[in-house]
């Protein structure tokens, strides 16, 4: 389900849900309370991540949320902040 591209943060943190069940449900305009929707993961400004969910990518591109970054520029995953 992640896009398995490197990202960039550029707001102060970007918070969605890991299980990519709910993130389905959510994309087909479910409602979903909080509660229910599993453990969330967050990124930090800054951070570069890889498992944005692909619908999600475009609209936080457009937004100046995150920027691509090219993988040779990103640090390897056990050096990022959270794990991934």
């Amino acid at each position: 389900m992640a896009t398995g591209k490197h990202y960039r943060v550029l707001d102060a943190a970007l918070h969605w849900p890991k299980d990519a069940a709910i993130i389905e449900r959510l994309f087909a305009g479910e409602q979903i309370p909080m509660g229910e929707r599993g453990e969330i993961r967050t990124a930090l400004q800054g951070e570069i991540v890889t498992d944005l969910p692909p619908g999600s990518v475009g609209w936080l591109l457009e937004q100046g949320l995150i920027e691509p970054v090219a993988a040779a520029a990103a640090p390897p995953a056990s050096a990022r902040k959270g794990g991934g």
